[in-house]
């Protein structure tokens, strides 16, 4: 071990152990916040850290975290993702990290700096448990530590990932499980990977499941390098049995640690992420050998979409070192082996579609592939640093010999001429560092206090220079947005969201026709039908797009109002920019004289519960091929009509193909370009038959969408069936015999579209007479709610005998009238329900997690189960000192030899 503390001491450079500590996370830290300041990040320009789905997802997930905690909102229960549903399982999968409650110290309009300042921290404890894990189980020098430690903190995982940041939390979380494996096998100490493994599972439970796998891979091969007097098999009768009891009891006892979020997750899952997609288990090749290869390479960014490979860069130090450590004399066989072996199985799991399949909980993931692929990049440094504390052992010839080696495969690299590689960035910076790294290898092997310090200054340049790289190339690939567009929207709409506070507290929802992303509603505080979580609810998204509202995969989006969906779900209020325009229907009540946005009222929205007829409870909308008569057949079983009610009719059209023939079947419509040099389009030329507002939909066949742009009242649509904007349009209101015209242009050589009426006209006069009935069984809602609490009057008769809720079916849904507890149906396919008797009744809404009380339980359980083994524990103990002590000189020396080993384990 190089004693490079003691010489800088001697040079009057003194930094003590813990000092060392505070440098493994301050150079990650202050690293990642350079690479962001590259960017001219805000306030020194106008960057942001956020991209992908931390710019369209998480950031607003963390706007309700924020409010939750300062008393303004609910992790239980949220009204503001689509049409409300359960938040525990959003917090479980995005938000419970134990450094998301920075949120909580920030202003509401420096949300983005706390999300800095959450990455960077994770990067930084990254860079500090892996340098604990190093010095503790490897003869490394401080600075031999943090050279290390930096590679693994500043890896491209970190950097590329970092978009996820509810990822990272179990990358700092790794180096002390292992560490936890470790000194659960060789010193029967447990608390380390009890501990660090159940906040894996409670931080990120996704991650967590992964790093499950990698534990018990990882107890295997430790317990295989480990000799066995490192295992203490001679202390221990059946070592390998019981210590394999022990990692399996303790495992099982961090999962019920952190059980208080994953049973509600696993619940959350049950509404449609668990049938998400249907993965093929097929083997196919994923990766090839050599493309992981070049993704060890600096600057080895290639794309974060579906066809991505794995991130796994650490530096050119760290792969040259993991080529000579198989090579090192002095490592044993078996470590070599171990080692190796875990990190073969890592590498085949990049390559092979089924392996893959399994490290993501049997689902494909959508884009950012490769997720535990963090491991790896770990191993790897582990067995680099290895290698670098025998580094002596080493021939300098052999050193050379590998970086020649590491060249002529550059060379290799450079040939195959990959298309996403940048031939600078990547093969001459590699080859430069290469040079780099076998000059500061020589350095460290003829001057371990120089050239360690030489080495660490190489290391940490290039690796800056790859987060600076892939950041860029990351901006290029997928863009980074910029820090006004969201604070600008979040300021645009403050005084609207204050106005409707303060005019109107009751329960109600509320919309915004003026996107910026789909998650909108939690930055102004509405509650709408807008939302997108990976914790999808499946039914919520296939009602919603029956609705005619745009909604598909795991996303709704409430692009155009329409008067009829509205008013059912009780979306009361829209807000828009004061340019796009709600439905002729509604009535403009508010003006912001600041940003000139503008309020609309649905002065026909029901409220969040009314009562409808019991042939509603098992109402179906398969058989309807549109959202008209859909919404006609509902209102018509709500109100047990004789059939549907026409709220929307009929309107014909014609079809004008410019540039384009068709050829269909039955059920479809099919349209070819005709001139490839030349545009084309169909032009609808619309004809009102009565007075009324016209409305279009055109529907997709079979998952079908072509790229297509539609055009009307000066209005365009891009992207109609690609984009979030396929959904009810609203043509505007006409007289009998008006002309109205629509254009959808063909962008590629065919367009397909269902063969069915596209154009309906709303009766005004039937829409208000049929919202008039209804309103006679609105519940009278009090003023006074929270997300999981509110209550009502309602009066239930003329057949109308089921309550329903717009809240979608939920078994945590509890429905108490008139003091006593009613069994919630599920009404209409999608929503909550309770049928009543004729009468007046005062009720009582509450949400309650079942699953967080039982894993309250489970987990206490856990924490009982771990006491009872400390104190049984402890008596043993107790019992063999006094076994082994004949009199009092004897136990004054065992007294002596257990305040030895308490003070090595404090140490």
């Amino acid at each position: 071990m190089f004693k490079i503390k003691e010489k800088l001491n001697s040079i009057g450079f003194r930094m003590d152990s813990a000092q060392f500590r505070l440098l493994s996370f301050l150079i990650p830290f202050l690293a990642f916040f350079l690479m962001y300041l590259s960017r001219l990040i805000y306030p020194f320009g106008n960057g942001t850290v956020l991209v992908l789905d931390l710019n369209a997802q998480y950031i607003y997930f963390f706007e309700a975290l924020r409010d939750a905690l300062i008393g303004e909102g609910s992790l239980i229960y949220s009204f503001e993702r689509a049409l409300s549903g359960e938040f525990l399982g959003i917090f479980a999968y995005y938000l419970a990290s134990p450094l998301s409650l920075l949120v909580a110290l920030f202003p509401k309009e420096n949300i983005q700096e706390a999300m800095l300042l959450i990455i960077i921290a994770k990067c930084g404890l990254s860079g500090l448990t892996a340098n604990i894990y190093l010095t503790k189980t490897r003869k490394l020098s401080e600075v031999g530590a943090l050279i290390f430690s930096s590679c693994y903190a500043l890896s491209a995982y970190g950097i590329i990932y970092a978009s996820n940041t509810m990822w990272l939390d179990c990358m700092y979380l790794l180096p002390l499980i292992m560490l936890g494996i470790e000194k659960l096998i060789r010193e029967r100490r447990y608390l380390l990977y009890t501990i660090s493994l159940a906040v894996a599972l409670l931080s990120s439970f996704y991650i967590g499941y992964m790093l499950c796998i990698f534990a018990v891979i990882y107890f295997f091969a430790y317990y295989f390098y480990c000799t066995p007097e490192e295992r203490g098999e001679e202390i221990e009768y059946n070592h390998f049995i019981k210590s394999g009891l022990r990692f399996a009891l303790f495992s099982i006892i961090s999962a019920a640690l952190a059980s208080p979020l994953i049973f509600p997750m696993l619940y959350s899952l049950k509404f449609g992420k668990d049938s998400f997609s249907s993965p093929s288990f097929a083997f196919n090749v994923k990766t090839e050998f050599l493309d992981i290869f070049t993704k060890l390479l600096p600057a080895s960014y290639d794309t974060v979409r579906p066809e991505g490979m794995p991130f796994i860069y650490c530096s050119v130090l760290c792969v040259i070192l993991a080529a000579i450590y198989f090579i090192v004399p002095t490592i044993s066989t078996r470590k070599k082996a171990s080692l190796g072996t875990v990190a073969a199985i890592l590498a085949i799991s990049f390559c092979g579609s089924t392996i893959d399949l399994v490290w993501h909980g049997l689902q494909f993931p959508n884009w950012l592939n490769f997720r535990y692929s963090f491991i790896f990049t770990f191993v790897m440094v582990v067995i680099a640093a290895d290698a670098f504390a025998k580094i002596k052992d080493v021939k300098p010839s052999v050193i050379t010999a590998t970086v020649i080696i590491f060249i002529l495969l550059c060379a290799i690299i450079q040939k195959l001429d990959y298309e996403w590689l940048n031939e600078f960035a990547v093969i001459w910076a590699g080859v430069g560092c290469a040079i780099a790294a076998l000059i500061g290898l020589r350095a460290a092997i003829k001057n371990p206090v120089s050239g360690s310090v030489v080495l660490l200054c190489i290391t940490l340049i290039e690796l800056l220079g790859n987060g600076i790289a892939g950041i860029y190339m990351m901006d290029d690939d997928v863009g980074y947005s910029r820090h006004s567009y969201y604070s600008d929207f979040a300021e645009k709409y403050k005084n609207d969201a204050a106005y409707m506070k303060e005019n109107d507290p009751s329960l109600y929802r509320s919309e915004n026709i003026d996107m910026r992303k789909v998650n909108d509603n939690y930055t102004i505080g509405l509650n709408g039908v807008s939302g997108s979580t990976s914790t999808l609810n499946k039914s919520v998204i296939s009602f919603l797009a029956t609705m005619g509202y745009s909604s598909r995969s795991h996303h709704s989006n409430y692009s155009n109002p329409n008067p009829v969906g509205d008013s059912l779900l009780g979306i009361k209020y829209v807000l828009s920019d004061g340019v796009k325009q709600a439905d002729p229907l509604y009535e403009l009540i508010y003006t912001d004289p600041d940003d000139s946005t503008v309020i609309y009222e649905n002065p026909y929205a029901l409220p969040l519960a009314y009562t409808v007829h019991s042939d509603y409870a098992g109402f179906e909308d398969a058989d309807y091929d549109n959202p008209f008569d859909v919404m006609n057949a509902m209102c018509g079983s709500m109100l047990e009509s004789e059939g549907n009610i026409k709220l929307f009719t009929r309107n014909s059209y014609e079809i004008k193909a410019e540039n384009a023939e068709r050829t269909s079947n039955s059920s479809r419509k099919t349209y070819k370009r005709v001139k490839s040099n030349q545009s084309a389009r169909l032009n609808f030329v619309i004809t009102a038959e009565t007075d009324g507002v016209i409305y279009a939909f055109f529907p997709i066949t079979n998952g079908y969408r072509k790229k297509t742009n539609i055009k009307y009242n000066d209005i365009e649509v891009k992207d109609y069936f690609l984009s979030d904007k396929q959904g009810i349009l609203c043509l505007g209101e006409h007289k009998k015999g008006d002309i109205v015209h629509l254009s959808m242009s063909i962008e590629d050589d065919t367009l397909m579209i269902n063969n069915t009426n596209y154009f309906y006209t709303l009766d005004e006069e039937l829409f208000k007479q049929t919202m008039e009935t209804l309103s006679a069984g609105a519940a009278e809602l009090d003023v006074k709610h929270t997300e999981t609490n509110f209550s009502g009057k309602v009066t239930v008769a003329d057949g109308r005998n089921i309550l329903m809720l717009t809240m979608p079916y939920d078994e945590n849904i509890n429905v108490i009238a008139n003091g006593e507890k009613c069994d919630v149906i599920r009404v209409g396919g999608i929503f909550a329900g309770v049928k009543l008797p004729d009468g007046e009744y005062e009720f009582e809404v509450k949400y309650v997690s079942k699953e967080l009380n039982f894993g309250l339980l489970t987990a206490l359980f856990g924490l009982v189960l771990l006491l009872i083994y400390i104190v049984a524990e402890q008596k043993l103990k107790a019992k063999a000192a006094v076994a082994v002590t004949p009199d009092n000189g004897g136990a004054e020396e065992s007294a002596d030899n257990a305040s030895e080993s308490e003070s090595e384990e404090n140490s």
